[in-house]
């Protein structure tokens, strides 16, 4: 009886474990796990995969849901946008709040991670600007414009994560795709 009973409370204990290793890699900065796919006038037009990014939506849904102390007014004055977030030479930066500073990480594509609701998961305070800075291949201190144009032209293709620190504090961040989204490349996000 006793065996069973510890055969049990370590398969517990393993189960537990393995899901809480699941949800700390699923926060990992250099991973991208979906894009908001986002045209060149700032319009959302659809999704792949299920993207693990941080912006005023996601931001209203916790308010409104009294899970996060940020009201809606801090929501608004925080609005961030990132577009377009498939490019191949510029994308732009837009906040109704000033810069402070843009990050850009390299970023691997992982289809894991599809039934997190990272809304829930993320906060501005997931990452810190030090942890971002010390990652960041590419940094921009930009110091009161609330408006950025990035030339990608010269990036290699692939993901990036893009992270935008407020005057505030408060950072933000979506994850763009440099250079067209391939056939193959829709398939790898479309896949359950």
């Amino acid at each position: 009886m006793r065996k069973n009973l510890l055969v049990v409370i370590i398969s517990v204990f393993l189960f537990a474990c393995s899901d809480s290793e699941n949800v700390e890699d699923s926060v990992k900065i250099d991973i991208v796990t979906g894009i908001n796919l986002v045209d060149t006038s700032g319009l959302p037009i659809g999704v792949y995969g299920n993207p693990n990014t941080l912006l005023k939506e996601q931001m209203a849904s916790k308010a409104i849901n009294k899970k996060d102390p940020i009201s809606i007014d801090d929501i608004d004055s925080n609005r961030v946008t990132v577009y377009p977030t498939n490019v191949n030479t510029i994308f732009n930066v837009v906040s109704t709040m000033n810069i402070k500073n843009i990050w850009l990480i390299k970023a691997s594509p992982v289809h894991s991670f599809q039934n997190v609701i990272f809304n829930k998961l993320l906060s501005i305070e997931t990452y810190d600007s030090k942890e971002i800075k010390s990652r960041a291949f590419k940094e921009f201190n930009v110091q009161g414009n609330g408006n950025l144009q990035v030339n990608v032209s010269d990036f290699s293709k692939g993901y990036y994560r893009v992270f935008v620190e407020l005057e505030g504090g408060n950072i933000f961040w979506e994850n763009i795709s440099v250079g067209y989204i391939s056939e193959s490349e829709i398939d790898f996000w479309s896949r359950n």
